[in-house]
């Protein structure tokens, strides 16, 4: 697709896109044949600020959207290209000589076929790279997914927040989190606040870690990345805070974590 179809693409979608014709105008530091894609805060009047989508196609490479969701506001972008260097050049402050060097640092991207989802959740536009390909948006969702949840109900089964999943634990587990949060929330001494099973207790911390701006629980117990409960408020700037009277197993969403400057420099 070219500059217009993109843009067309994307207005069906309802999303904002602006694309750049060079690098150097997708940022000032870069230099690249690359596709470049980001999330910027562009003026849209004399005081007014705007989340929109800011492009550099590149060189070579085939970028189209393949389906387009208008109730949703979200999109399905298909981005092929073949390895680039993306090269970065900036300056930095050298305190041992007192002055400033320009820093440079080259990144290979390889060749490969990307899928992306991309759109509007909520309060804020957002970029997820899928782990395979999709026709249509409501299957992106299904895979991005958490296994365990594939062929779950939403709102029924399980709840989200941005790329977190949230799933209502049984009750005897719902029992025995209870009493391990009484007892890091209660006792009088180190010892007696001490968790069994490798627990540990916190109180209003992230849910996990996903790179970007943290998703913040009341209560958090957890024995690994993978083995997580929430329970109270879960918050973040750009969703809805959302409740839960019980204890919830938080699960991450199958979206493909790559090289934060690997052509996609924003990701929700």
């Amino acid at each position: 697709m070219g500059d217009r179809n993109l843009r067309e693409a994307f207005s069906r979608a309802g999303l904002p896109l602006k694309v750049v014709a060079t690098s150097n105008q997708f940022s000032r530091y870069v230099t690249t044949d690359a596709f470049l894609f980001d999330i910027r805060d562009l003026k849209c009047g004399k005081n007014e600020n705007r989340q929109t989508f800011i492009m550099h196609i590149g060189k070579g490479n085939k970028i189209s959207v393949v389906a387009t969701d208008a109730k949703r506001k979200q999109a399905i972008m298909k981005v092929s290209e073949p390895e680039r260097q993306i090269i970065r050049k900036y300056p930095v402050f050298d305190n041992a000589t007192n002055k400033w060097k320009q820093f440079r640092d080259v990144t290979v991207t390889p060749s490969e076929e990307r899928w992306f989802l991309l759109g509007e959740d909520e309060r804020h536009l957002f970029v997820a790279q899928l782990p395979s390909g999709a026709t249509t948006v409501s299957e992106a969702h299904r895979l991005l997914r958490p296994q365990s949840l594939k062929n779950a109900r939403v709102g029924k089964d399980f709840r989200r927040q941005g790329e977190w999943f949230f799933v209502e634990v049984d009750k005897k587990t719902n029992a025995r989190l209870s009493e391990y949060f009484s007892r890091a929330t209660s006792g009088s001494t180190e010892k007696e606040r001490k968790l069994p099973d490798s627990f540990s207790y916190s109180a209003n911390s992230p849910v996990g870690t996903s790179g970007g701006r943290p998703h913040i629980a009341a209560h958090v117990l957890s024995r690994s990345a993978r083995d997580t409960f929430v329970m109270g408020s879960v918050s973040h700037p750009d969703h809805k805070t959302i409740h839960f009277s019980s204890w919830m197993r938080v699960s991450r969403n199958a979206e493909v974590i790559n090289n934060p400057f690997k052509g996609v420099q924003w990701i929700d």
